[in-house]
């Protein structure tokens, strides 16, 4: 069992805010509630 650094986490969830942010500007709605979108 592997631990995952802080900064790992934190990295993670800061590129999936930004994803899900960016989609939804291109599908022309508000970023108040991001949806997390992992590849």
């Amino acid at each position: 069992m592997t631990t995952i650094p802080m900064t790992v986490i934190t990295e993670v969830i800061t590129w999936c805010v930004a994803v899900g942010c960016f989609i939804k500007i291109t599908k022309g709605e508000t970023c108040e509630l991001v949806i997390c979108f992992l590849p």
